[in-house]
C-alpha cells in the first residue's frame, strides 16, 4: 500500500511543481521537436468533451474513494497493481486540483514537429499507469489469483 501512495504523492508533487514553474512560459527544449507551451484545457485529453468541468469532478471522486480499498486488497500484492494504481492516482489528483483551483488544466508540454497534443505531467503518468494495470491485468492477474486461492482454500 505504501509504495502506491508514495508513487501517487511523488506524481502528483512533480506534476504541481512542473505546472508552476513552466506555466506561463514558452521554451525550445529540442528545437522544433520538443517545446514548452503553455495552454489551458478545459476538456480531457486532445480537448474531448470541452467544457464538461462538473463531468470531469464527478467521474474522479470516486476513484479517489475507491483509491485505498484498491491498493489494500489482499488478493492483489503484484507490485505493478500498486504502481499502475499510483500513477494514476498521482495524474488524476494533479488534474482534478486543476480543475477545482483554474477551471481547466494546465498543459505545457508539447511535441510540436509531430504536431501531437500539449500535455502535463499528470496525464503522462496517467497513460503510462493505464499501461502498467493493463499489463498486470493481462500477463500476471491470473497467475497472482490462482496462487492466492491456492494458500486460501476457504476461497476455492
Amino acid at each position: 500500500m505504501i509504495l502506491g501512495l508514495c508513487i501517487a504523492m511523488g506524481v502528483f508533487t512533480i506534476d504541481q511543481l512542473t505546472k508552476a514553474w513552466l506555466f506561463g512560459k514558452s521554451v525550445a527544449l529540442i528545437g522544433d521537436f520538443f517545446v514548452i507551451e503553455s495552454v489551458w484545457n478545459d476538456g480531457a485529453a486532445f480537448s474531448m468533451l470541452s467544457g464538461k468541468l462538473w463531468l470531469f469532478i464527478a467521474l474522479t471522486i470516486p476513484f479517489f474513494v475507491l483509491f485505498p480499498v484498491l491498493l489494500s486488497l489482499k488478493k492483489f500484492q503484484h507490485p505493478l497493481w500498486r504502481v499502475g494504481l499510483g500513477l494514476c492516482f498521482g495524474g488524476m489528483l494533479g488534474n482534478f486540483i486543476d480543475r477545482i483551483c483554474f477551471g481547466a488544466v494546465r498543459d505545457l508540454f508539447y511535441f510540436k514537429s509531430i504536431n501531437f497534443a500539449i500535455f502535463n505531467i499528470a496525464d503522462a503518468c496517467l497513460c503510462a499507469g493505464v499501461v502498467v494495470l493493463l499489463v498486470y491485468i493481462f500477463f500476471y492477474m491470473e497467475k497472482e489469483t490462482n496462487t492466492h486461492k491456492e494458500h486460501n482454500p476457504k476461497q476455492q
